[in-house]
């Protein structure tokens, strides 16, 4: 269970635990040195940690490991190192990281995975002599430990370490865009010329060797994933060997296809590829959606044999065909559900709400693009009844967490352009339910530009009122709104479009934009959330303009309910007033 720089770096939730750890350290004692440090391939790095001084250690310090105390213990002992002087000991006193550091009392911890991996070490280090206690090593060995838990529940939520692939869930860990990105969506079938049934341990056998040949193609890391049994999904890189796609997939399903011995018989396993690249989508998700298209249909209809999707508008048109065909049902049957996107205060970095994201992973089509669901509502009648469940049952699904620490929850609404009435007549049935208060219920509209929407839109907002909801217009800036348009209509909040905010490192002029239209919120009195925080300069620039809150990739991703539950439960997004 070796976890490798760059793995590490894609677990959202060990920075957290490393905080903590140190946190717990520091109770020991508060003004030595303290770190966590990660092992890999000869290389020991410090992750985080504090100096003496108060200051904190460089990002991703890194010493040769025959440099460092744990150079010194066998590493799959589980015992603390402690150090009483280190300048008393040969061994210690001639290393460079006790010059350069200026140690003379060490405690080290190691951090073991499954009970003897060895991950790292958490450290305390004083720069005088006898700092630390026997109490205080077996207190530090607690916390390795905890902090060894830590990280193996996150690792192995993400990856099946026994088969050395990566689950469903590791796919939030990739960026929004790979340039250079191949994907390849395969589909294994392992009796499609027989009736009979392998045993457990054969078929498990059978599917460790697949999984072995898969594993040949893997270039580097987070890129053979088992979404399901007998459904993979392979990624790789043209950035660094340029790649036939076309040739590549037809090795791949030869090398598949070659007959697995299994007892007294051979398994010719049946092989489907979907096959996508990064060019006119760049979209990671739609990419593997593609990809995953393609291998649905060529098992369907080509079996056994290896097709690329069709180009995106094909491919949009034929995707959206089925989304007709099967949303009544998927309503029908509840199909739904959701994930949450955090809401942060920008000064604090306080939890302050959530934006509830509908999601829709269809048994053929895989995951579907949630503007495609509601193209096709629009356009078969159903947006008002998806507005309808949405808002029942988020309402539903978030009041448990509600209860217990109130906060603001964004809802976006698609039917008022098709049955404004209705809408209101849906929101205030939600507002009087009372399990969320109204005051914490936002919803999200878009802007349209005809005068007599506007005129609409500011009757239905005033029919509103008295409920006491709070109203959001949605990807603001990016259509057709006016000073007079927002002083016009009753509304609450403006959220900035991601557009805007992607640009602010590079483009002078929605540096400018972005800044006049927070001055514009808060002359108006409107509260102003920033979308598609991706970066630390961005944020820095948010400050600076005074945006109040900010939701983005930065803070953290969409989420399902349960995770959302461990953060705050965990207290590792910090609410507002806490």
């Amino acid at each position: 269970m070796y976890i490798s720089p760059e793995e590490l770096d894609a677990l959202e939730d060990f920075r957290p635990a490393v905080q903590r750890a140190l946190y717990l350290a520091e109770r020991i004692n508060g003004t030595c040195m303290r770190y966590v440090s990660h092992h890999y391939n000869d290389a020991y790095t410090i992750i985080d940690g504090v100096k003496t001084d108060g200051t904190p250690f460089p990002r991703h310090l890194s010493f040769d490991f025959n440099d460092t105390y744990c150079a010194l213990t066998d590493r799959s002992s589980a015992e603390v190192l402690h150090i009483q002087d280190a300048l008393s000991y040969d061994k210690t006193a001639g290393l460079e990281v006790t010059k350069q550091l200026q140690i003379r009392s060490y405690l080290g911890a190691p951090i073991l995975l499954n009970g003897s991996v060895f991950f790292g070490t958490i450290g305390l280090a004083a720069p005088e002599p006898n700092a630390f206690s026997d109490q205080d090593a077996k207190t530090l060995k607690v916390i390795a430990a905890f902090l060894a838990a830590a990280i193996e529940l996150e690792y192995e939520h993400c990856r099946n370490v026994k088969a050395g692939t990566y689950k469903r869930a590791a796919l939030s860990l990739l960026p929004a865009e790979i340039p250079g990105l191949v994907c390849y969506s395969i589909r294994l079938d392992l009796y499609p010329d027989w009736n009979g049934m392998l045993e457990e341990t054969d078929q498990a056998h059978v599917e460790h060797v697949l999984t072995t040949r898969l594993k040949q193609y893997t270039q580097r890391e987070l890129t053979l994933f088992q979404l399901e049994p007998l459904n993979y999904l392979l990624l790789l890189y043209d950035d660094e060997k340029p790649l036939d796609k076309l040739y590549a997939a037809r090795q791949l399903h030869d090398h598949l296809t070659e007959p697995v011995k299994s007892g007294d018989r051979f398994i010719k396993p049946a092989v489907a590829v979907g096959v996508s690249e990064y060019g006119e989508e760049t979209n990671t998700e739609s990419l593997i959606q593609k990809a995953y298209i393609g291998s649905v249909r060529s098992k369907a209809t080509h079996r056994a044999k290896t097709v690329f999707t069709p180009p995106a508008a094909k491919a949009a048109s034929e995707t959206k065909s089925i989304i007709a065909r099967d949303l009544p049902h998927a309503l029908e049957q509840e199909a739904f559900s959701f994930v949450y996107q955090p809401q942060f205060h920008t000064v604090t970095g306080a939890f302050s709400g959530v934006e509830v994201l509908l999601r829709w992973e269809h048994p053929d089509i895989g995951f579907v693009n949630p503007e495609w669901v509601f193209e096709v509502a629009e356009r078969t009648g159903m947006l008002l009844e998806m507005d309808r469940w949405i808002m029942q049952k988020a309402v539903e699904e978030l009041s448990p967490l509600y209860r217990i620490q109130p906060f603001q929850v964004s809802i976006n609404l698609s039917s008022f352009h098709a049955d404004p009435h209705e809408l209101a007549a849906v929101i205030r049935q939600t507002a009087e339910k009372g399990l969320i208060s109204a005051e914490h219920l936002t919803f999200e509209l878009t802007e349209n530009p005809e005068p007599e929407s506007t005129e609409q839109l500011h009757l239905f907002l005033e029919s509103l009122k008295e409920t006491g909801v709070r109203i959001a217009l949605d990807d603001f800036g990016k259509g057709y709104s006016s000073m007079s348009y927002i002083q016009r209509l009753p509304i609450h909040t403006l959220k900035l479009d991601r557009t805007f905010i992607q640009d602010l490192d590079t483009d002078s002029a929605h540096r400018w934009l972005v800044k006049a239209m927070v001055t514009m919120g808060r002359r108006f009195q409107l509260s102003v959330i920033a979308e598609g925080v991706e970066t630390e300069e961005q944020l820095a620039f948010l400050k600076e303009c005074g945006c109040p809150f900010v939701q983005g990739y930065y803070f953290a991703r969409p989420m399902p309910l349960e995770s959302l539950k461990e953060k705050l439960k965990l207290n590792t997004y910090r609410r507002a007033g806490s």
